[in-house]
């Protein structure tokens, strides 16, 4: 057997950057839009405020998520949003490219206080280093993309 599949793995994901520009700009955008339609002035106004907010709050929640991702033989792939690792079962949809992932999973039956059942997580490659990036493609591939 391959020694390197039995490795287990451990990631923590850090803010990205190119995110950040990607989202600054798209709000960016929308406030333009709001202010140059031809709405009412009061209603413009509301908008740009609620849209000062939602930013706010994005950024403050991009800051404040640490989310890590775990494999190991025996107890499969985890996921950690804040501090305790919950398993989850990656799924077959899930989207791998050389600069991002679109990581596809389904938390495992009996996880208490998960209302949906599917969920998805962006992952950037700058979000990672590389050779950490490069191990979670690898190990994706081996374990469930088939």
């Amino acid at each position: 057997m391959n020694r390197e599949n039995n490795t287990p793995l451990l990631l923590a994901f850090k803010p990205s950057s190119s995110l950040k520009r990607v989202v600054v700009f798209m709000y960016l955008l929308a406030l333009l839009a709001a202010m140059v339609n031809s709405l009412a002035f009061s209603i413009k106004i509301s908008l740009v405020i609620m849209l000062v907010i939602h930013y706010r709050v994005a950024v403050h929640r991009a800051k404040t998520m640490n989310y890590k991702i775990k494999y190991s033989d025996a107890s499969g792939w985890e996921l950690a949003e804040e501090m305790d690792f919950i398993g989850v079962d990656i799924l077959q949809s899930t989207v791998i490219t050389t600069q991002l992932l679109f990581l596809h999973f389904n938390f495992v039956p009996n996880t208490p206080l998960r209302l949906y059942n599917k969920h998805s997580l962006l992952i950037l490659k700058d979000q990672l280093t590389p050779e950490d990036y490069c191990s979670l493609i690898v190990k994706l591939k081996m374990t469930v993309i088939k």
